[in-house]
């Protein structure tokens, strides 16, 4: 039996603040192939919605909403969730979704060598000093990190 996807124009609709964060914002930007059983997504402390199965909330404090809103892209459709931009997503995970019990080498379910995007484009390089500015992040330690674990992304 295969599992179905996470009704996201559920949440969409009920939620003023959920962004499509983690693998799927990063599958979605064509930077992986990996496919999810849960969709990972940032909420708001204040926004109490209810949370269909399928979605992993992860509570941010207004200040990363706005640190993100560079890295955002707007919904496509009325039921579709905001969600970070790939490189977004890549150092959202780095900063945040580093599974310590894993080592150091698992983010978000992934390894390194998960992150297999098209060549960065100049602009994709620049989002990514941005986005690893936004989160504390040294973008060029990363990139090298990335790499060094098999990443095809060339980000620096």
């Amino acid at each position: 039996m295969t599992p179905s996807l996470p009704d996201e124009s559920t949440l969409s609709k009920a939620s003023w603040s959920a962004t499509l964060i983690g693998v799927e914002a990063l599958r979605r930007g064509g930077w992986t192939p990996q496919i999810a059983w849960r969709w990972d997504v940032a909420m708001h402390a204040d926004d109490d919605a209810a949370v269909p199965a399928g979605f992993l909330v992860v509570r941010r404090p207004l200040a990363w909403f706005h640190d993100v809103l560079p890295g955002l892209v707007r919904p496509r459709a009325d039921n579709d969730l905001f969600c970070l931009r790939p490189v977004w997503a890549l150092a959202d995970l780095l900063a945040h979704g580093r599974n310590r019990d894993h080592g150091p080498a698992w983010f978000g379910g992934l390894t390194p060598d998960d992150v297999q995007p098209m060549p960065a484009s100049d602009a994709e390089r620049a989002d990514w000093r941005a986005a690893c500015a936004a989160f504390g992040l040294d973008a060029a330690r990363e990139a090298r990190w990335l790499a060094e674990g098999g990443s095809t992304a060339e980000l620096i």
